[in-house]
């Protein structure tokens, strides 16, 4: 019977009640209806049954969950909301190593899988379907580039939307940009000053998903200072004809860190730097007879005075016209203290100026000095 027509009953039987009730007998036959005193008891039940189905429907038909279905990233947190309703639901997650939800709704991603949250309420169940995935970012090659360059440094995402890059030092190196298209990361740069900074590039929607690469920014092309102290350094200089005999130099980058060389042969010293080279895809070096000469008395002066400046007090590429070298730009690396190839090799390696003078493609031609008295290396690059 339908609610309506339960309605309908109940309000005759009612009318016939409270004729019963204003009569001694108790019992009255009205419309064609009778009761007696043990009908109101039945009236009572049918008319609470009514009232209580009606406020069940109304109570179902309006929970409802804000969410019907989730995905997440490993980490990531939801709160789940029930409208609709006044009581509290009571909350469980059928995976808890997936996912977990505490007694406000509050959903937290576990790992990576499926599962269902459940909300009961007013004897309504309720689900949420959750998904949780993970995303990743795979790591690149340290970089090196000159200041003011700028450069585009692509990594490889997985499940990744939105990225996020920044610097340890944007003093040294700025990001400039940054986006995701097709699993591939693409963070701008800009090298501002020298030094080394880092790099961080993270999902910004699950921050446990990041990779960290190092910048380092040599000198810049043209810096106009000197090397006189006792440090080693790498040095180019263009040869500048002047016209009338004479010769003049100028300086067009130095670097003053503390560096080595390796050289006891230089057929080995050739053979490591040409090995550099060839991870850097640049082209082989050839040894140079006249270059070997000159940087072998550099070699004797550099144990005597380490610098860049001759003992004489002139500049180190003079000794370049002494053997008849001609060429427009010329570099030159200086270390002691290393008895081996190996070891000096490794740190010039170490040291932005002189692996930009090992690395520079503008190089066809190398000479290699040694002195086993005081351990002092040269190695002299022409075009």
């Amino acid at each position: 019977m339908t609610i309506k027509n339960r309605l309908k009953k109940v309000i005759a039987f009612i009318s016939a009640a409270t004729m019963c009730l204003s009569t001694m007998s108790g019992y009255v036959s009205a419309a064609g209806l009778t009761c007696d005193a043990s009908d109101l008891f039945t009236f009572e039940v049918e008319l609470e049954e009514v009232i209580t189905a009606n406020t069940t429907t109304k109570n179902e038909s309006k929970a409802k969950l804000n969410k019907s279905s989730l995905t997440m990233f490993a980490g990531a947190t939801y709160t789940l909301k029930v409208t609709g309703v006044k009581n509290t639901a009571a909350w469980t997650s059928t995976n808890t190593t997936v996912c977990t939800v505490n007694k406000n709704g509050k959903v937290t991603a576990k790992k990576a899988g499926t599962a269902k949250i459940i909300a009961q309420v007013d004897g309504k169940t309720l689900y949420c379907k959750v998904k949780v995935v993970s995303s990743s970012i795979s790591s690149t090659a340290d970089k090196t580039i000159n200041k003011g360059e700028k450069t585009t440094v692509s990594l490889k995402s997985n499940n990744v939307k939105t990225v996020t890059a920044y610097s340890s030092d944007s003093n040294i190196v700025k990001v400039t940009n940054s986006s995701v298209s097709n699993g591939t990361i693409k963070v701008g740069i800009k090298a501002i000053s020298d030094g080394t900074a880092y790099i961080t590039v993270a999902d910004k929607n699950n921050s446990s998903a990041s990779a960290k690469f190092k910048v380092t920014v040599n000198a810049p092309a043209n810096t106009s200072s000197n090397s006189n102290d006792n440090s080693a350094g790498g040095i180019r200089i263009q040869v500048i004809d002047n016209g009338d005999g004479t010769t003049s130099f100028r300086i067009i980058q130095v670097d003053t860190d503390n560096s080595g060389s390796s050289a006891e042969y230089a057929d080995e010293m050739l053979d490591l730097v040409n090995a550099e080279r060839k991870k850097a895809g640049v082209s082989a070096l050839v040894l140079d007879d006249e270059l070997c000469k000159a940087a072998q008395v550099r070699a004797k002066e550099v144990g005597v005075k380490f610098s860049h400046t001759r003992p004489d007090g002139s500049d180190c590429f003079t000794i370049l016209k002494s053997y008849a070298v001609s060429c427009v730009y010329a570099g030159e690396n200086i270390a002691q203290g290393s008895s081996t190839c190996s070891g000096a090799m490794k740190q010039w390696m170490n040291s932005p100026g002189h692996k930009g003078n090992i690395l520079r493609s503008g190089w066809t031609k190398m000479g290699v000095g040694y002195d086993s008295e005081t351990n002092s290396w040269v190695q002299i690059f022409t075009d």
